[in-house]
């Protein structure tokens, strides 16, 4: 599984999710479900497969972070791996993938770079180098994230 940022000038980020078609044999359709989509499998798309695996591109709001899951021939979930971090869910003894985009603060260059997130197998110190967000600043913007959840649903109450 693996996760490909790639911000655009206008505010958004053209999120790549992609999802192992050797992970789980014999799955014929994997959708990606989230905030962004309100958890409705109506409004995600089914993800493409190729060779090795499935992929969907979904262009979201970037400064925002968001929580999501794989759903596997509508009946499995599944978490990507790859996710910049982990909540739990309102179900019990489960947790939901977490997806934080970064706020722009500058327009990209006419050739936007693609931010590839990577979860290495062995920590080295070369594959520490490949990540390009302290845990302190994800771990920042996750909890100015649930503050905002959490006083939106106060005020609902």
């Amino acid at each position: 599984m693996g996760i490909v940022k790639n911000y655009q000038s206008k505010g958004t980020c053209k999120v790549t999710f992609s999802y192992p078609a050797n992970a789980n044999v014999g799955v014929k359709t994997i959708q990606v479900l989230g905030e962004f989509n309100d958890w409705n499998a109506d409004l995600a798309p089914k993800m493409k497969k190729s060779k090795d695996e499935y992929n969907t591109v979904l262009e979201l709001e970037a400064g925002k972070t968001y929580q999501f899951r794989y759903l596997l021939d509508g009946a499995k979930w599944d978490n990507d791996f790859a996710a910049d971090s982990y909540v739990q869910s309102p179900f019990m003894g489960i947790s939901n993938s977490v997806i934080v985009l970064d706020e722009l603060t500058q327009k990209p260059s006419a050739t936007p770079k693609k931010q590839a997130v990577v979860t290495p197998k062995v920590a080295s110190k070369s594959a520490s180098a490949k990540i390009t967000k302290s845990p302190a600043v994800r771990l920042k913007s996750l909890q100015k994230h649930l503050l905002h959840k959490q006083q939106k649903y106060q005020k609902t109450t």
